[in-house]
């Protein structure tokens, strides 16, 4: 008599769910592979995973022992040759204050510009959602490297410095002077390096409104601002010009830098923590935008009908909120000058803080250049949107169908153009606060970075990213930047060149922009 068998099932032997099935390491290992084909795909390379692998590994292994190699070496060599004064003056002082333009630079990338959504706004973040992979993961790949790499860098720069400082013959062992130089080298890294990090764990863990309001944003940047342009002319200014005078050093001196680095660092470690427990709770939500409707423009040339229904096509999108706080951030920047003016600031150009001489050979080039970046950043936003690439077949089946071509190049031309000379023109009027006179030079070097910007994507096409848009390309930026200052660079370079050659290389890049969108929209790529 044969029995009956019944089987039975463990329950640690049933499936489970993707998130229960692959380990955490499994995913962030795929996550970062992903990042590693992406960033091999920037830069033109073909190679296999594994020497993709061993090759960042050998590189980071080699950085991280060459930079404070090479800044202990010339630290003791300007150690040994310079007094105490003029080292600090003139090898701590310009580290120092790289330290902390980087560091407010990344800062205001991280919190202002396209940065903010790189996980949030992650044009894989379905793949991501159904693949189970968190979004802490997409951070620490993705967000991290960017927020805290300055940061490492600058600490491995300081340690460095600090180490050289220490062998050199330029402190003696009674002197405190080595003992503050390595908390400000130290100190002033990581807090910027963790504020950053922190600011992008915070973008990370807050999408934001998807429907942004310029009017609301404005109404608390602008008396925000006034309130800081008059408490930094009334209380601040003060305070560090008498410190400045009673210790003979300029503003930025050590324990002007090391105490608030403290403080930021001991404030953004305690507020990541929250953030990462928000950030790990919510993932990658399935949320789905309600659509909007448009009205078609009925009054005008075709042309710029054409260019609001293209601008129209951004309202929702993430890039456009950043261009709104960009814009917000430049309203409340005004309104501090206009405020610290009016209490009695002094204008850069009057100052007494800056040396003769400085003035021209340090801030104008600064002022160029820093308005050539802000001008790429602003044409990365809107070409992304509806440059060529995300609009030119649109435009090819309207021309297709009985539009004219000319229509069409100068409807795309003015929306991606627009935008930018808008935020050109503000950030020129606050430069010509900040100097004291007017300035006309970030208004017509921002439009001739997206000029610049359509060019460098029509030579060098960036690879595409999931959602169509451009993704990331080492030429490409480089032949945009390249572009972008020549514009600049020439007048700069050769103060004996004609004024107008910056208004005139200007017009030739908006001529070979307007060549190129021709070729988008009237060829098949």
């Amino acid at each position: 008599m044969s029995r009956e068998i019944t089987p039975v099932i463990r329950r640690d032997s049933l499936p489970t769910s993707g998130a229960d099935h692959v380990p955490a390491r499994r995913r962030l290992r795929l996550v970062i592979d992903l990042r590693l084909i992406e960033f091999a795909n920037a830069l033109g390379l073909t190679m296999s995973l594994t020497m993709l692998r061993r090759g960042t590994a050998l590189a980071v292994l080699v950085g991280t022992l060459v930079v404070p190699a090479a800044a202990a070496a010339g630290a003791v060599l300007a150690g040994n040759s310079l007094d105490t004064v003029k080292l600090e003056r003139y090898v701590l002082g310009p580290v120092l204050l790289l330290m902390v333009y980087t560091g407010v630079a990344s800062l205001l990338a991280e919190t202002l510009g396209r940065f903010r959504h790189s996980v949030s706004g992650h044009p894989n973040r379905s793949f991501f959602r159904a693949l189970d992979i968190p979004a802490t993961t997409i951070y620490l790949v993705y967000a991290l490297p960017r927020t805290a790499g300055p940061g490492l860098l600058w600490l491995l720069v300081g340690a460095g410095v600090g180490a050289g400082f220490s062998l050199s013959d330029a402190y003696d062992g009674s002197s405190n002077a080595p003992a503050m130089i390595w908390t400000a080298l130290l100190c002033v890294p990581v807090a910027l390096g963790l504020a950053t990090s922190a600011a992008g764990l915070y973008a990370a863990s807050h999408r934001g409104s998807t429907q942004p309001r310029l009017w609301k944003a404005a109404a608390l940047t602008i008396p925000a601002g006034l309130t800081l342009g008059a408490a930094v002319t009334w209380l601040i200014l003060p305070l560090l010009q008498s410190t400045a005078a009673s210790q003979g050093s300029g503003p930025l001196s050590l324990p002007a830098l090391t105490f608030p680095a403290l403080i930021l660092l001991a404030t953004c470690a305690s507020a990541m923590i929250p953030l990462w427990g928000r950030l790990r709770r919510i993932s990658f939500p399935a949320e789905a935008h309600p659509a909007q409707s448009h009205k078609f423009p009925r009054f005008g040339p075709a042309g710029m009908r054409w260019a609001r229904i293209l601008s129209d096509q951004r309202l929702s999108g993430w890039r456009y909120l950043v261009q709104v706080r960009i814009t917000a951030a430049l309203l409340g920047g005004i309104a501090a000058l206009g405020a610290a003016l009016l209490s009695g600031a002094p204008t850069l150009s009057t100052t007494s803080l800056l040396e003769p001489g400085l003035f021209e050979d340090l801030v104008l080039p600064t002022i160029a250049f820093s308005a050539v970046l802000f001008g790429v950043t602003l044409a990365d936003l809107t070409i992304n949107d509806i440059g060529p690439h995300a609009y030119g077949r649109h435009l090819r089946t309207a021309v297709e169908s009985g539009a004219e071509v000319r229509t069409a190049v100068t409807a795309q031309l003015l929306a991606v153009v627009a935008p930018v000379a808008a935020l050109s023109a503000l950030l020129a009027g606050g430069t010509s606060l900040l100097l004291g006179f007017a300035v006309f030079s970030p208004f017509v070097l921002g439009v001739g970075a997206v000029a610049a910007a359509l060019i460098a994507e029509t030579l060098f096409p960036p690879p595409r990213a999931a959602d169509g848009t451009a993704a990331e390309s080492i030429f490409t930026g480089l032949a945009t930047l390249v572009l972008a200052a020549l514009p600049a660079a020439i007048p700069l370079s050769f103060p004996a060149a004609d004024p107008w050659f910056m208004p005139l290389g200007v017009a030739a890049l908006l001529g070979g922009a307007t060549v190129c969108l021709r070729k988008h929209i009237t060829s098949l790529s």
